[in-house]
Parts: C-alpha cells; sequence; structure tokens
C-alpha cells in the first residue's frame, strides 16, 4: 500500500509540491483572515509596523496578485525556453530532470500560493472594517519578499543549467551513484 502510494506521488510530483505550496498560502491566509476579522485576537503579540489599514492592505494585495501572476507567466515560460533549448540539445531524460527539479517546482508552487493568497485576501477586506487594522498586507509583503528569495534561487538553477559542463558533470555524479549502489549490492 505504502509503495503504491509513493509511486503515485513520484509520478504526480508536480502536482505534489505546487498543491504543497497552495496549502501553505492558505493556511496563513486562514490565519490572517481570522485576526483581520476579529474572530481570533493577538493585538498584544503584533507589532503596530505590521498593521495598515484597509485601504492600504487593499492596494498592497492588489498590486501583489497583480506581480504574482505575472511572475508566474514569466517562469512558465523561462521553464518553455529552458525545455525547447534542453529538447535542440540533450536527451529527453535531461528535460524530465529539469522540469521536476525541486526549486522549479517550488517557485511555480510558491507564486501559485502567493496568487491564491493575495487575490483572496482581497476578497475578505470589506468596506465596513475601512478605519480598522489589518494584517494582510504585511503578510503580503513577507511573501513577496519570500518569493523574491526563490525567484533568484530559480534564476541561479537556470544559469547553472544550461552551462553544458555543470549538465554533464550532474550526468556524471549521477551515474557514479548508481554505479556505487550496483557494485555495493552485488557484494553483499
Amino acid at each position: 500500500m505504502w509503495k503504491k502510494y509513493s509511486v503515485l506521488m513520484f509520478n504526480n510530483k508536480t502536482w505534489v509540491i505546487t498543491l504543497q505550496y497552495m496549502i501553505i498560502s492558505c493556511i496563513i491566509l486562514s490565519i490572517v483572515i481570522l485576526f483581520d476579522t476579529g474572530t481570533i485576537y493577538l493585538d498584544q503579540y503584533i507589532p503596530d509596523i505590521l498593521l495598515t489599514k484597509v485601504g492600504l492592505a487593499t492596494t498592497i494585495l492588489s498590486a501583489l496578485a497583480g506581480a504574482l501572476l505575472s511572475m508566474t507567466v514569466f517562469t512558465f515560460s523561462t521553464i518553455m525556453t529552458i525545455v525547447s533549448f534542453y529538447s535542440s540539445n540533450y536527451t529527453a531524460s535531461t528535460i524530465d530532470d529539469f522540469v521536476k527539479s525541486d526549486i522549479v517546482l517550488k517557485v511555480l508552487g510558491i507564486f501559485i500560493g502567493g496568487f491564491f493568497y493575495a487575490v483572496t485576501a482581497l476578497l475578505f477586506m470589506r468596506e465596513t472594517y475601512e478605519h480598522e487594522y489589518v494584517i494582510a498586507g504585511s503578510v503580503g509583503v513577507v511573501y513577496a519578499l519570500v518569493c523574491v528569495g526563490f525567484f533568484v534561487r530559480f534564476v541561479q538553477q537556470i544559469l547553472y543549467g544550461v552551462q553544458s559542463t555543470n549538465l554533464i558533470k550532474d550526468i556524471y555524479e549521477e551515474a557514479m551513484a548508481l554505479i556505487q549502489d550496483e557494485v555495493t549490492a552485488r557484494q553483499q
């Protein structure tokens, strides 16, 4: 049963990692909404600098939603460009290794999760709360900073991956690990 589940998870790795980041975004969003609507009271634990009025939070979240959607499209087009480059220069397994690499999937997941967070948090911003303070905008800014970090790591991976010497080195190391495992298994 467990082996069957593991194979299913591995075969759907793209969806699994993307959904993980969307679930993390949903958890963050739930906590923020509970605080902003007054369901839970954590006022004494939140610094005043993190609190913004609803109008400012709406502006921040609107800009963030647009930016994250744009970055998702840009990242996807970059992935497609690299896939095209790999398909004309390397084997199919190299393309699969790139597409299923953790950083590529995490970047897509965090951008999609961030877009989901921003749009859904905007849905809960009400005019009746206009004079109240919320943390949704501040959490959105922190989320955007995390997205920038992931994007920088993604760009580093792209720059590393398109260099032939790095790709050959990675294939060599992967092959040597498989050979070593086989030698160890035969010795036993």
